[in-house]
């Protein structure tokens, strides 16, 4: 592997899971006991503005966008376009549209559901970046006995990689797909015996070093109490293996072929009243290489969410997360990263809100396989975002939003600045 670039070998973690210990089990037990104690009536989901979806289990949907961006590949302030681009610009326009087919349908005890859309995207500028994608999520909500349940679903998402992440200027198309099968059987009161079989796949139309594509195979165990205030806990156990599609093993650079993942998780759901509650997360994380350890990496992440309606007309989120992920190259196995986000929503009328979202994502950078010519990398990444939604009519909706991202670093290859407009509608029908 060659020496640092952040134009060709800086990429995105991507989340590998692992193993957790006994501290979990503990854990869990106590928020087990918790859950059980009575609150009041579950707290309503964050309001939206009014739906566009028709009446009926199948609709259809059509919509375009304008979008400019004025750096387009997150390249540093004293970066040059015309060396690194062949343009003078680092910014571009792009339009896009898209028309996607929904069904939500209950037949008996089943219901199924699918949400698939076709999207076109055409810069101005950077027309190499032009792209055809197709996305869709799909589920049979399925009920054997009134106590024996799951789900089998297949999802995709194709999209262009994070440049903030991806730094190569060229087109690279990420594309991941997820079959799962779960099962959820009551056994007495509130306990659920949980389980479930998983196939992931991700792939990069371009190399991508850090975060390279693979296919994957694991399967999920877990034991989730639901007390009748409607809080519930939930522990699992998940392992999977994977191996990587177009990376072969080398031992020079030690870049693998293939990984073990295990974790341990705790969940937890809390109505801490009519106006609130509050979601949490820990787990324990362990990820193991084919062959190389000093690629090798554990730790605990976690995330705690806590949703609040203040007024009729307000809502507030604040979520805070840590996690670990894969980030692979001389002077990276992996970062950790700390993220505190705060999204509010105005309901200004029954067919407009105004939105928001301020967060702060810390990343530190660790497992460097050879001696590092100074400290570690660390980025903050600040972002804010402020949006208008709007719904004229019950079948359309108009939305537009700006946003301005500012990454420091200690190494000043890795910074940028970014502000990006964007405007939207939708037609369902």
């Amino acid at each position: 592997m060659t020496a640092r670039n952040p134009l060709r070998v800086h990429g995105r973690p991507f989340r590998r899971s692992s193993r957790a210990n006994q501290d979990l089990l503990a854990l869990a037990a106590a928020c087990l006991l918790l859950a059980g104690v009575s609150f009041p009536q579950t707290v309503r989901a964050q309001s939206q503005i009014v739906s566009t979806a028709p009446q009926g289990p199948l609709w259809i949907s059509a919509g375009a966008s304008f979008a400019w961006d004025d750096n387009v590949f997150r390249l540093p302030d004293a970066a040059d376009p015309q060396a690194l681009l062949g343009t003078s610009t680092k910014s571009d326009r792009y339009v896009s549209a898209r028309v996607g087919l929904h069904l939500d349908k209950p037949y008996a005890q089943q219901r199924f559901r699918l949400d698939a859309t076709a999207s076109g995207y055409r810069y101005d500028t950077f027309s190499f970046l032009n792209s055809n994608l197709l996305q869709y999520d799909g589920a049979w909500d399925w009920h054997a006995t009134p106590r024996v349940s799951g789900t089998l679903s297949a999802n995709r998402n194709e999209a262009l990689v994070n440049y903030g992440d991806y730094r190569t200027p060229i087109r690279n198309i990420v594309r991941t797909q997820n079959q799962r099968f779960s099962i959820d059987g009551l056994l007495f009161g509130g306990w659920h015996l949980l389980g479930g079989v998983s196939r992931d796949e991700s792939k990069n139309s371009a190399i991508f070093v850090q975060q390279a594509s693979y296919h994957a195979t694991g399967g999920d165990v877990g034991l989730r109490y639901v007390a009748e205030s409607g809080n519930s806990a939930t522990v699992a156990a998940r392992s999977s293996r994977a191996d990587y599609i177009d990376q072969p093993l080398d031992p020079a650079n030690l870049l693998d072929d293939g990984y073990r993942r295990e974790e341990s998780e705790l969940r937890v759901q809390w109505m801490l009243g009519g106006k609130s509650n509050l979601t949490g997360r820990l787990t324990r994380i362990e990820y193991r290489t084919n062959h190389f350890a000093q690629r090798d990496f554990s730790g605990t992440g976690g995330s705690l969410r806590i949703q609040w309606l203040p007024t009729g007309k307000l809502s507030l989120n604040l979520s805070v997360a840590r996690d670990l992920g894969v980030y692979v190259d001389n002077f990276s196995s992996y970062a950790v990263s700390e993220t505190v986000a705060l999204a509010p929503v105005w309901h200004v009328s029954a067919r407009t809100a105004v939105r928001a979202n301020i967060s702060r994502v810390t990343s530190d950078y660790r497992g460097a396989v050879v001696v590092l010519p100074g400290p570690a990398r660390r980025d903050t990444l600040d972002s804010v975002q402020l949006a208008v939604d709007w719904v004229p009519t019950r079948s359309v909706t108009l939305s537009a939003s700006v946003q301005r991202d500012h990454r420091a670093s200690n190494d000043a290859m890795f910074e940028f600045n970014d502000t990006s407009a964007h405007i939207d509608a939708t037609l369902t029908f």
